[in-house]
C-alpha cells in the first residue's frame, strides 16, 4: 500500500527530518487539560498553524488558528514559538470525544502539512503522566520531573525532536542528568541548568508520550550601595 509511504513523506516535511522524537499518543484525564507541542521545519516559520479535529485529515474540523486575533477559541488555544520552530496547542475540559487531532500548517498552492496525534481520555489516572506540564527554574538551579507510569517497562526521558535516555548510563549531552526509577515513577533531575535548556521534553513509554515544558530564567544581578558607602549587596532575581 502507498499510504505508509505517503504518511512518511508528510511527517518528514512537517518535522524537517526523519525519526525525530515527537508526540503521537497521550493518556489524559477527563475534565483536565493538555498542551501538545508540534515541531515544524524552519521553512514554515511564517505559515499559519492550526489545530484540526477528526479521524481523517481531509475531513477534520479546524478548531483554532494562529491568525485568529486571540489565538483562542472555546476550549482550544494555540501559540507559535518561531524561535524554536514549535507551535503548541492546548485543549481544556477534556472528554471522551477528544480523540483524534492534527497539528497542521497552511501551504499556499499545495496540500496543507499535518501531523496526527491521539488522546486516550480516562476517568482514572492516566497510563503515563507528570505532576506538572509547565515548570519554571532559575539559571544554575536544578529541576526534577517525575514520570508516573502503570506498566512494567519504565519510560524514557527525551528532548522533543532529539534524543532519549532511559537510565543512569545515558545522557542527552546538554546538562548533567540523574535518572532513577522507583516503580511506578521515573525521576529525572536536570542540574546546572542554563537558558538554552528551555524547551519541550517528553516522558515516553512504548507508544505513549507526555510532554513537559521547562522554562529557564536568567539570573540578573543588581548592586545596591548603602548610604554610608559600605560594600553593597548583590541581589539575584
Amino acid at each position: 500500500m502507498a499510504f505508509p509511504y505517503i504518511l512518511h513523506l508528510i511527517l518528514a516535511g512537517f518535522m524537517g527530518i526523519h525519526c525525530e522524537i515527537t508526540v503521537s499518543k497521550l493518556s489524559v484525564t477527563a475534565s483536565g487539560s493538555i498542551t501538545i507541542p508540534c515541531l515544524y521545519n524552519e521553512s514554515y516559520r511564517n505559515n499559519v498553524k492550526y489545530l484540526c479535529k477528526g479521524y481523517y485529515f481531509n475531513t477534520c474540523k479546524t478548531v483554532v488558528r494562529t491568525d485568529e486575533p486571540t489565538r483562542r477559541s472555546g476550549r482550544f488555544s494555540v501559540y507559535d514559538n518561531r524561535n524554536q520552530n514549535i507551535f503548541a496547542v492546548s485543549i481544556n475540559d477534556l472528554t471522551d470525544k477528544d480523540k483524534h487531532y492534527w497539528c497542521a500548517m497552511e501551504i499556499k498552492y499545495a496540500k496543507d502539512v499535518s501531523q496526527h496525534f491521539e488522546l486516550s481520555v480516562t476517568t482514572g489516572l492516566p497510563s503515563l503522566y507528570v505532576d506538572q506540564q509547565e515548570i519554571t527554574v532559575f539559571e544554575g538551579g536544578s529541576v526534577t520531573v517525575g514520570c508516573h507510569y502503570k506498566y512494567p517497562t519504565a519510560p524514557k526521558w527525551c528532548r522533543l525532536g532529539s534524543t532519549c535516555v532511559a537510565d543512569e548510563s545515558g545522557s542527552m549531552e546538554i546538562t548533567p542528568e540523574t535518572i532513577n526509577t522507583h516503580n511506578p515513577v521515573l525521576n529525572v533531575t536536570m542540574s546546572a541548568i542554563k537558558p538554552e535548556h528551555s524547551g519541550w521534553y517528553l516522558c515516553a513509554q512504548d507508544d505513549l508520550q507526555m510532554p513537559v515544558h521547562i522554562t529557564v530564567k536568567e539570573l540578573t544581578s543588581t548592586r545596591i550601595t548603602t548610604s554610608n558607602n559600605t560594600a553593597g549587596k548583590i541581589l539575584t532575581t
